[in-house]
């Protein structure tokens, strides 16, 4: 008989209860270990004693909180896509979602604190051309650590696009931003993103319309230059019925490959029949 294997044993709890609003909600939506593998850090919303929802960052160890909610914030919410990225010298991280503001609007809110204390580097906002509805669902960094990419939905007037920005990791700066509004003009929102091992494209993929009346949607993936934003390919997959959801995205690590998946129809008589998808794509 083999020997069974021990189980595994729990080596501490952490539990982050808003001293703002002790019965409040607080939900942890991402969980990153810094590449150094001192640190645990983990984001997510977090309610206060007015309820406005902010942002709510904490190291594992409970050695720091830093929340974030803008000023004069009707409600800060996180939505549940609250993404997160520390550098890979393990001295920041990166944590990005959607933030409301004072007229109630959403904008991109990206935030770059130090790992080691919690304390605040910068904070960058974006407010799509209708100043309306913008949902960051996605963070990566460069290799090198000294870009941090965040993609997500935003609306334009009439419709919604993928919005991509790159941000100098050091200063928050702005490198650049570029929109993606797909075949239909309608509903397109990016939800995740990655960059290449050798740190030259970002790829972005999500859902895109293809047909405003049936609901039809699409993979929509595209690849763009880090350094530039200019835009190289772009790939939409149509699966066998309507509606495909570009959920995921991986690069292999040598680069020449990209993999997206997510959930697609596959049966036009069941409302509920989705399979995975998995498409390989050649990255270059």
């Amino acid at each position: 008989m083999p020997t069974p294997r021990p189980r595994a044993r729990c080596r501490w709890v952490s539990r982050f209860n808003n001293p703002d609003n002790l019965h409040g909600q607080d939900q942890a939506t991402r969980l990153a270990v810094s590449p150094d593998g001192s640190q645990v850090i983990v984001t997510g919303h977090s309610q206060d004693v007015t309820g406005v929802y902010g942002y709510a960052t904490v190291d594992g160890s409970e050695a720091w909180a830093s929340r974030y909610a803008a000023l004069g914030a009707v409600a800060d919410y996180s939505l549940g896509s609250t993404a997160l990225g520390i550098s890979p010298d393990s001295s920041r991280v990166f944590v990005t979602g959607a933030s409301q503001d004072s007229t109630g609007d959403f904008d991109y809110a990206t935030i770059a604190y130090e790992t080691a204390s919690g304390g605040v580097l910068w904070r960058k906002r974006y407010e799509g051309p209708a100043n309306d509805y913008d949902v960051a669902n996605a963070l990566a960094l460069s290799p090198d650590g000294s870009a941090v990419f965040v993609t997500g939905q935003s609306w334009s007037g009439t419709d919604c696009d993928y919005a991509t920005i790159a941000y100098g990791a050091a200063t928050g700066s702005s490198l650049w931003s570029k929109r993606y509004n797909g075949v239909m003009g309608g509903y397109d929102n990016a939800r995740a993103l990655v960059v290449s091992p050798d740190g030259t494209t970002v790829f972005v993929t999500g859902e895109s319309w293809r047909n405003a009346d049936t609901g039809d949607t699409d993979y929509a993936t595209l690849a763009y230059s880090t350094t530039t934003g200019a835009w190289s390919w772009l790939k939409r997959y149509n699966g066998p019925f309507v509606q495909d959801y570009g959920r995921a995205l991986a690069v292999s690590p040598n680069g020449r490959r990209l993999f997206v998946t997510g959930r697609s129809r596959g049966n036009s008589g069941a409302v509920s029949d989705f399979d995975y998808t998995t498409v390989a794509y050649e990255a270059n």
